[in-house]
């Protein structure tokens, strides 16, 4: 139970200071979708923490977090889908730089950062704070990519990206099946379910309007 919380409170700390940067870089407001933000962190943690436990899956969990930011992105804050990959992977790589030079700074070496539950957390906890400092400075003094994604928008899209959302949600959704993981499958679904419901009601008020 002490190792499944101090899991999922570091993590999402992480997860969120990642979300804090991607949106700094590109000037977004991060703390205009703060509470989604935290929703879909903490499932997607959590879906992590189970993944974690299967060799086989764990290594993909990387990935699926990618793509669920990346729908996240088309879905709530209204990033057309082209600049939803490009904010997700150019936070995910600003902290993945950061991580390793702290990694490296403070313990010398990867398998003395994972040597001990400590020490992970420590790392984990020096991360957030950098990256989201990283993040909020610059922004704050005005600084930013703020790229013209709208204009990477093409025809259709909203109904495309609920469409990759729902293909998505079935292709784990076998492989967890196949697996036996069927609370995987139910947290999937919450999570998926939850974007495309935004997804939807994107496309709807576009309709009306």
């Amino acid at each position: 139970m002490q190792e499944a919380f101090g899991f999922m409170f570091f993590s999402t700390i992480e997860a969120f200071s990642w979300f804090l940067l991607s949106m700094y870089l590109f000037r977004y407001k991060p703390f205009k979708h703060v509470w989604s933000a935290l929703t879909v962190i903490l499932l997607m943690n959590l879906q992590s923490f189970i993944l974690r436990n299967e060799l086989e899956l764990a290594n993909y969990a990387p990935l699926i977090n990618i793509l669920i930011f990346v729908f996240y992105y088309a879905a709530i804050v209204r990033v057309p889908l082209i600049g939803s990959f490009i904010i997700t992977l150019a936070g995910f790589a600003g902290f993945g730089l950061i991580q390793v030079g702290l990694t490296y700074t403070l313990f010398g070496s990867i398998e003395a950062a994972q040597s001990s539950l400590t020490n992970g957390y420590v790392l984990q906890t020096a991360t957030a704070v950098i990256v989201s400092l990283l993040g909020f400075i610059p922004n704050k003094f005005g600084y930013g990519i703020p790229l013209p994604f709208e204009k990477l928008k093409f025809r259709l899209e909203e109904v495309i990206t609920s469409i990759l959302m729902f293909l998505f949600l079935c292709i784990i959704s076998f492989v967890l099946y196949v697996n036996s993981l069927f609370l995987l499958i139910l947290l999937f679904s919450i999570t998926l379910g939850y974007l495309l419901y935004f997804s939807v009601k994107k496309d709807r008020s576009i309709m009306n309007d």
